[in-house]
């Protein structure tokens, strides 16, 4: 039992560790040179409320506005996420125009709250932006702006995917599935939930954006785990379901949003509030 109590502490420590934006404050002297121009280019110097730079050098800042922006160690933007605010039009210039050209025709009424670089450095190089109501969507584009995600009816998924949709999403529909660099399927469904999907179709993280999961996805968790939570989060519903290494993670919805880890057996690993 002890040495279990340290494997958990070990492992807590370092989620923290790991998590973006998590670490210790700097200066914004301390900032590379390319993300001080970035900011000053779009926003100001003036416009940062707080700094954090993590353990792997990524650099994450919050504007006085609420707006959002992660940086990798060279200075280069990776990240910009809005809460309430529209892109400026001067920032959306960082999407390539056929990714602008395909959002404002096919969503005219969402705003862009999230842009963020996906595969940096790869041949797969592309961008993800987030929309917000009444759509909820993520959508994937590449270098060029070309929208990297296919009509369900274009992708064969494996069997196990087809049976896990069927069996927990029959009332939803799918509305673009795509493969990433690992050549993982993502589900998007018209209520705003992603599933992901590994090669063959074995279930790996569930998160809903628009409204919480399905009551029945309870089901994937140990029993256990589902003890615990009817017992200390009776009534709240989940908003995602992630597959890790130790067992399971899940987030709960509100009114006191917060995220828990289960063992594989269903033993509670860590609680905490998110911040």
């Amino acid at each position: 039992m002890r040495r279990n109590v340290v494997f958990y502490g070990i492992m807590a420590l370092t989620m923290l560790l790991l998590g973006s934006c998590s670490s210790v404050d700097f200066t914004r002297a301390q900032l590379p040179n390319d993300a001080r121009s970035f900011i000053s280019k779009y926003y100001s110097l003036d416009s940062i409320d707080s700094t954090k730079v993590t353990i792997d050098k990524e650099y994450c800042i919050l504007l006085k506005t609420g707006e959002e922006l992660e940086f990798n160690s060279k200075g280069e933007w990776m990240e910009i996420s809005l809460k309430k605010n529209d892109f400026p039009d001067a920032l959306k210039e960082i999407l390539p125009e056929k990714a602008l050209a395909y959002i404002s025709k096919n969503y005219p009424d969402s705003k862009i709250r999230k842009i963020e670089k996906t595969y940096p450095g790869s041949k797969n190089f592309g961008y993800r932006v987030r929309l917000n109501r009444p759509n909820n969507m993520e959508l994937s584009f590449d270098n060029k702006g070309e929208l990297s995600m296919n009509k369900p009816s274009e992708v064969n998924l494996p069997k196990l995917a087809r049976l896990f949709m069927t069996k927990y999403f029959a009332e939803d529909t799918a509305t673009f599935i795509e493969q990433d660099q690992n050549r993982n399927y993502i589900v998007y469904t018209g209520s705003g939930t992603q599933i992901t999907f590994e090669r063959k179709g074995n279930w790996e993280e569930l998160k809903s954006r628009k409204r919480n999961l399905p009551e029945t996805v309870f089901d994937l968790l140990p029993k256990d785990a589902i003890k615990y939570l009817n017992n200390n989060y009776n009534g709240q519903l989940l908003q995602k379901i992630e597959k890790k290494s130790y067992g399971f993670r899940v987030r709960l919805s509100k009114p006191d949003e917060i995220e828990l880890s289960f063992s594989r057996s269903g033993t509670v690993i860590d609680d905490e509030f998110m911040e």
